[in-house]
C-alpha cells in the first residue's frame, strides 16, 4: 500500500512538465518511499486491530495523514532544478490537516467495514476513494 501511494506520487511528480531540468535526490526519494510505507504499515495496524478506541482511530488518522503529508514534502524536497520552491505556511498547515482528517474518515470506515459480508461492496469503495482521495487533497491544496 505505500510502495503505491509513493508510486503515484512520483509518477505525477514524473508527468509534471517544467520548462526546464529536474533531477532528483535519490537518498531523500527513498526518504519519501519510507514515510509512506511506514504510515500505511500504522494504517494497517490500526484497522487490523480487535478493538478500536477513539485514542487509537485518532493517533492512526493522525500518523496515516502526516505520513502522506511528510512523503509528499519530503518527495517535493527531493527535487533539483534551478528553480526556488516557496511554500504558503498557511496553505501547507491545512493540506497536512485535510490529510489527516481524510485519513482518520477512511480508517474509521475500513475498520467499521471490515467484517461486514452483507454490503454490496459500495460501502467498502466508499471507503477506499475516501483513503485514496487524501493524498490528492492534500498534494494539490499543498501545491
Amino acid at each position: 500500500m505505500g510502495l503505491g501511494i509513493w508510486a503515484m506520487h512520483y509518477i505525477g511528480m514524473l508527468a509534471y512538465k517544467l520548462p526546464m531540468a529536474v533531477l532528483y535526490d535519490w537518498p531523500i526519494v527513498v526518504l519519501s518511499l519510507l514515510a509512506a510505507i511506514l504510515a500505511s504499515g500504522v494504517a494497517l495496524f490500526v484497522v487490523s486491530r480487535q478493538k478500536m478506541g477513539l485514542l487509537s482511530i485518532a493517533a492512526g488518522g493522525l500518523f496515516m495523514g502526516t505520513g502522506i503529508a511528510g512523503m509528499h514534502y519530503i518527495g517535493m524536497e527531493s527535487m533539483r532544478l534551478p528553480a526556488m520552491c516557496h511554500y504558503s505556511p498557511s496553505i501547507v498547515i491545512l493540506s497536512v490537516i485535510l490529510a489527516i482528517v481524510i485519513s482518520l474518515a477512511a480508517l474509521w470506515l475500513a475498520f467499521q467495514l471490515r467484517n461486514d459480508t452483507t454490503d454490496t461492496g459500495l460501502r467498502k469503495l466508499a471507503s477506499a476513494v475516501l483513503m485514496g482521495t487524501a493524498i490528492p487533497v492534500m498534494h494539490y491544496t499543498g501545491m
